[in-house]
């Protein structure tokens, strides 16, 4: 794994752990549960690891609105941590040019 690669694992490991701590344990054991119905045994390692997989399961559990409150809240996360909101747009596949108020439109 290149330097580059496991520093961005270990962003994602930060900016989940923080989530979970903001969302507390009870968010924790239902995000696992529900995940775990998608054959998703680990939430943390897929978040870090494969994060579009992540995404995926999260729409088809929870709704696309759902996940737009919860990037929202991953953005406000990495502000406060001084990680870059960029990571989040590459790795979750958000579309630089969409612009947020336009996805809500869509919803």
């Amino acid at each position: 794994m290149s330097r580059s690669a496991s520093l961005v694992k270990r962003k994602l490991e930060v900016i989940y752990e923080k989530f979970i701590n903001l969302q507390g344990a009870d968010f924790e054991r239902v995000l696992q549960f529900h995940m775990s119905l998608r054959n998703i045994k680990n939430v943390k390692e897929v978040f870090v690891k494969e994060p579009l997989k992540f995404k995926e399961a999260f729409i088809d559990i929870f709704g696309e609105a759902a996940w737009y409150i919860m990037l929202d809240v991953l953005k406000n996360i990495c502000r406060k941590a001084g990680i870059e909101e960029k990571i989040l747009e590459e790795l979750f596949g958000l579309n630089r040019n969409e612009k947020e108020g336009d996805i809500l439109q869509n919803i």
